[in-house]
C-alpha cells in the first residue's frame, strides 16, 4: 500500500510541476551537454568550426541522436546531458499531444452533449464547473473570462471538459463598421454554442454579472427553448432592480442564487428542530396548555376561549444566537425568518455576536427597515474568545433559554475554541457549523458531542459548489410542484375548474418575487409538517394519524363550500386556526424582507399592502378576512 501511495504522490507531482520540470531538463541539459561537447571538440577544432559542431552536438541531443559515439572519451557533463535534453524533448511532446488529444476527445464527444456556460473570473467558479462536468458526463464547460490574467491552468481544465474563453464586453470593439456578424465578439460568442446551452450561470459579483448580462442578450441568438439563466446575487435590493429589468425579456427564464442564503438555509434545516418544546411560560392560568408524565397535552385545554393563546405559551419562543455577522450571518438571520417562523403569536428572538456588531447591524437595517416587525433582535459585541463574551452568553440564556447556536465563523479553530468553552452551559442546544473542511471538523464534533444536542456540520466545497447546490434542480422542482399544487387544491377547495397549464407553464408564467415566495413556502413546509408530527406525539391529535392524514381531514371539512363557512371553520378549530396563523406570519415576514409596511390601500409600487397585519385577532376581524383561505391553502400543499 505505502509503495502504490509513494508511486501515486511522484506521479500527481510530475503532472502538477511538468512545467517546471521540463523547464530545468532545457535549461541543465543545453547547458551540460554544450559544456560536454566542447570539451570534447576542442583538442580537434577551433574558431568557428568548434562552436558549429558544439551548437549542432547541443541540438541532436535533443532529438535523441547524440554526435559523440557512446564508447568515445567525453566528459560527465555530457552523460548528463544526453540524458536531461531528450527528457526535455519527451515532457514537450507529452504536454502538445496529451492537449491535441484532449481536444480531439471533447470534439467527438460534443455530438449529442449539452453546454455549461459559467462566467467568472474566481477560483469558485472554476470549481463549480468542474464539478458539475464530473457531476454530468454529457456536459462540456465554457469558463468565460474577462481578464487575461484569469487564463492560467488552461490545460489542466481542458483535460477534464472545460474550455477557456476571454471575453470582455466592454473592451471588444462589436460596433464594427462591416456589419455585426464580421466583429471578433460575435465569432467568439458563436464558438460558445449557445443553442446547445442548458444553462449559462453568472459567479461574480452580482454588478458584474447584471452588465454581462444585459450585454450577451444582445448577441443570443434565437432558440424554442427560453435561456436557463442562473445569477448570483448578494443584495437583495440589487437583486431586484435587476430582476424588474429581466422579468422583461422574453427569451430568457432567470433564476437567481445567493450562495451563503443557500448555504444558511441547509444549516438551518439540517441542524434545527422547531418541533421542541421552546421557551415556554409558566403559568397556572386555565388557558395554558398542560404536559402529563407521557408528555401529552390535555385536549380539553383546546376548548379554552383563547386556545391560539395557550398553544403559543406552550411552545413558547423560538431564541436563536448567530456567531459572526458577515455576509452568511446576514443570510442566517434573513432565512431564520422563514424556516424558524413556528409561533404567530410570538416574534422570534434573536442574539447575534460579533465584533463591531452595531456599526455591522446598522448597515443591515438599513437595507431591512422593517426587522423590528419580525424579530427581537439583542447584539453582543464582543470578540467571541474574550471571557465577557461567555458572561454575557450565560445572563441572556438565563433569562430566555438558547434553543439553536449558528456558527457562520470562517474561522474554524474558534468555532472549536468557543464550543468547547460552553460546553455544559447550553446542553440542550442545537448547534449548526459552517465548515470548509469537514473531514477535520468532524473529528472535533465527535468529541463534543457529548456536551450538545446535537452538531451539524455543512459548508464544504464538495457539498455547495456543485450541480444539485448551486444549479437548485431539486429545491426547483419542489417549488414548482408546490405551486402547481397550491393552484389545483385552491381550484378543488373553492369549488372551481382545475387549470388546464402543466405545472411548468404555470411556473414560467410567475415574476421573479412570485416564485421566490414558492422558494420560501416549501422551506417553511418542513417546519409546519414537524409541528404537526410534535402535535401528534404530544396528544393533541390522535396517535394514529400521520402529517398527511391531518392535511387530507383539514381539506375534506372545508371542501366545497362557501369562503365564509370555510374561514368559520378554520376560525373555530384550534390547530387549523394555529396553522392559519402561522402561515399568514411567515407571508408577512416575506413582505417585511421586502421593506414593505401596511396600508389600507395596497400599493406594491410604493411598498404598501392592505394584508400585513400581523395580530391575527385583528386581521379576523378586518375587511381582509376572507384572504385567511389562501393562508390555509398554503398550510394543506404537502
Amino acid at each position: 500500500m505505502d509503495k502504490i501511495f509513494m508511486k501515486k504522490r511522484i506521479l500527481d507531482f510530475f503532472i502538477r510541476f511538468k512545467n517546471e520540470i521540463m523547464t530545468i531538463c532545457i535549461f541543465m541539459g543545453g547547458i551540460c551537454g554544450a559544456i560536454g561537447s566542447y570539451m570534447y571538440y576542442k583538442p580537434v577544432l577551433s574558431g568557428y568550426r568548434l562552436v558549429f559542431a558544439v551548437l549542432y552536438s547541443t541540438i541532436k541531443l535533443f532529438i535523441f541522436t547524440p554526435v559523440i559515439p557512446i564508447d568515445a572519451d567525453y566528459s560527465v557533463l555530457f552523460e548528463i546531458g544526453k540524458w536531461l535534453a531528450p527528457l526535455a524533448t519527451l515532457i514537450g511532446l507529452f504536454s502538445i499531444f496529451g492537449n491535441v488529444f484532449y481536444k480531439i476527445k471533447q470534439m467527438i464527444m460534443s455530438y449529442g452533449t449539452y453546454n455549461y456556460i459559467v462566467f467568472g473570473n474566481s477560483e469558485d467558479a472554476r470549481k463549480l464547473l468542474g464539478n458539475i462536468i464530473k457531476e454530468d458526463n454529457r456536459a462540456i464547460g465554457y469558463l468565460i473570462v474577462d481578464s487575461s490574467e484569469f487564463l492560467n491552468n488552461e490545460e489542466e481544465l481542458i483535460k477534464i471538459g472545460i474550455k477557456t474563453e476571454y471575453l470582455n464586453f466592454e473592451a471588444e470593439n462589436y460596433i464594427v463598421k462591416n456589419g455585426f456578424k464580421n466583429s471578433a465578439l460575435y465569432e467568439k460568442i458563436k464558438s460558445l454554442k449557445l443553442k446547445k446551452a442548458k444553462h449559462i450561470i453568472f459567479f461574480d459579483s452580482e454588478m458584474e454579472n447584471y452588465g454581462r448580462l444585459k450585454s450577451l442578450i444582445k448577441y443570443l441568438p434565437e432558440r424554442k427553448n427560453k435561456y436557463k439563466i442562473l445569477m448570483r446575487y448578494e443584495t437583495d435590493e440589487i437583486k431586484e432592480i435587476i430582476e424588474s429589468d429581466i422579468d422583461e425579456a422574453d427569451n430568457l427564464n432567470v433564476d437567481f442564487f445567493n450562495f451563503e442564503e443557500r448555504i444558511a438555509q441547509e444549516l438551518l434545516q439540517k441542524s434545527c428542530r422547531p418541533y421542541r418544546r421552546l421557551n415556554a411560560e409558566s403559568s397556572d392560568d386555565s388557558q395554558t396548555l398542560k404536559i402529563n408524565s407521557e408528555f401529552s397535552i390535555e385536549k380539553e385545554i383546546l376548548n379554552s376561549q383563547a386556545p391560539l393563546k395557550a398553544i403559543s405559551s406552550y411552545l413558547g419562543q423560538m431564541h436563536i444566537l448567530i456567531i459572526g455577522f458577515g455576509k452568511l450571518g446576514r443570510a442566517v438571520l434573513i432565512q431564520s425568518l422563514n424556516i424558524m417562523v413556528v409561533n404567530p403569536d410570538k416574534k422570534l428572538r434573536i442574539t447575534i455576536a460579533d465584533k463591531n456588531i452595531n456599526e455591522k447591524f446598522s448597515d443591515f437595517i438599513a437595507d431591512y427597515r422593517q426587522i423590528s416587525e419580525m424579530a427581537e433582535i439583542e447584539l453582543i459585541n464582543e470578540n467571541v474568545l474574550h471571557r465577557d463574551f461567555y458572561k454575557e452568553i450565560i445572563n441572556i440564556d438565563s433569562k430566555n433559554k438558547i434553543n439553536n447556536i449558528i456558527f457562520t465563523l470562517d474561522n474554524y479553530k474558534n468555532v472549536i475554541i468557543v464550543l468547547n468553552r460552553l460546553k455544559g452551559i447550553l446542553p440542550d442546544t442545537d448547534i449548526a457549523v459552517r465548515t470548509r473542511k469537514l473531514k477535520n471538523a468532524e473529528i472535533f464534533a465527535e468529541r463534543l458531542n457529548e456536551y450538545y444536542s446535537n452538531i451539524t456540520l455543512f459548508g464544504e466545497e464538495s457539498q455547495v459548489l456543485g450541480k444539485g447546490f448551486v444549479l437548485e434542480n431539486e429545491i426547483k422542482e419542489k417549488a414548482i410542484e408546490f405551486n402547481y399544487r397550491y393552484n389545483i387544491n385552491a381550484a378543488r377547495i373553492m369549488g372551481y375548474d382545475e387549470p388546464k397549464d402543466s405545472a411548468l407553464s404555470m411556473w414560467e408564467g410567475l415574476n421573479t418575487v412570485k416564485k421566490e415566495s414558492s422558494f420560501n413556502q416549501i422551506f417553511h413546509n418542513s417546519t409546519k409538517h414537524k409541528l404537526i408530527q410534535f402535535f401528534i406525539e404530544s396528544g393533541i391529535l390522535p396517535a394514529d394519524l400521520t402529517v398527511d392524514k391531518v392535511l387530507e381531514s383539514w381539506e375534506e371539512v372545508i371542501k366545497n363550500k362557501d369562503i365564509d363557512e370555510q374561514i368559520n371553520i378554520i376560525e373555530k378549530d384550534p390547530l387549523m386556526n394555529y396553522f392559519a396563523a402561522l402561515e399568514h406570519r411567515r407571508w408577512c415576514n416575506f413582505y417585511f424582507l421586502r421593506n414593505f409596511s401596511y396600508s389600507e390601500k395596497k400599493d406594491e409600487k410604493a411598498l404598501k399592502h392592505d394584508c400585513l397585519i400581523t395580530d391575527w385577532d385583528k386581521f379576523l376581524k378586518s375587511s381582509k378576512r376572507n384572504t385567511v383561505i389562501y393562508d390555509f391553502i398554503a398550510v394543506l400543499n404537502k
